[in-house]
């Protein structure tokens, strides 16, 4: 059994990355735990006297979307949205020890280092931070997942592009995944914008075609470690 942690920065990142495969550990008896790091409203809704109505409907959409998926481990710290780097990066690596603390994670998975949102380009580096090997590390496997309107929108060539050398088959995870999106209807956007039901489900096709199965989740592997 894995002890999975998923590491996301605002609220939807996770289901956009790997809200089938989440759904996928879950029906295999693994234990999973999802951490969100922002907010996801602040920056939009700063001068707005509706902020923290929003912020409680988009939480609220947040817990909806993992029942879809059959999750109830989350947890929120609620960091300013898209300003991660107005705060010192050692709180948000101290907020993620603290919890890997608690649950000695085997397996994480978080954003990719080449996407083009800076929270997170700093998530990837403060899981970086706590996932060092050192005797004792808990941490086998890390996975990095792709955030369509971030991932595939990053200018980045070469060897800092997404390049996915595991593909899960998510087939039978998808719907709960479409489910789970469908509770994010404020982050969620029309066809043929990437964010849209249509185009996820597109990229899934595409996955799942390119190593022979009808649906997939895509990742890179930056650590395996085999006992």
């Amino acid at each position: 059994m894995e002890t999975v942690l998923v590491i996301a920065a605002h609220p939807d990142d996770e289901i956009l990355g790997c809200g089938a495969v989440m759904a996928k550990h879950i029906n295999d008896g693994d234990q999973l735990t999802c951490v969100i790091l922002g907010s996801g409203v602040t920056s939009r809704s700063a001068s707005s006297s509706n902020h923290d109505l929003e912020l409680m409907q988009l939480r609220e959409s947040t817990v909806k979307a993992h029942k879809c998926i059959g999750n109830d481990n989350l947890i929120f710290l609620d960091y300013p949205d898209n300003k991660f780097d107005s705060v010192p990066l050692l709180d948000l690596v101290q907020d993620l020890e603290g919890v890997t603390r608690e649950i000695n994670p085997t397996m994480i998975y978080t954003h990719h280092w080449s996407d083009v949102n800076v929270d997170h380009r700093l998530t990837f580096d403060a899981v970086s931070a706590i996932a060092r090997s050192m005797p004792g590390q808990t941490i086998q496997e890390i996975r990095h997942f792709e955030i369509v309107s971030s991932t595939n929108w990053s200018l980045q060539s070469g060897s800092s592009q997404f390049h996915p050398n595991l593909f899960v088959d998510i087939t039978d995870f998808m719907e709960s995944k479409k489910d789970a999106l469908i509770c994010y209807k404020s982050e969620m956007r029309d066809f043929p914008h990437t964010r849209s039901l249509e185009s996820i489900d597109a990229l899934a096709a595409y996955r799942g075609s390119s190593v022979g199965t009808y649906r997939a989740e895509a990742f890179e592997v930056s650590r395996r470690i085999i006992k």
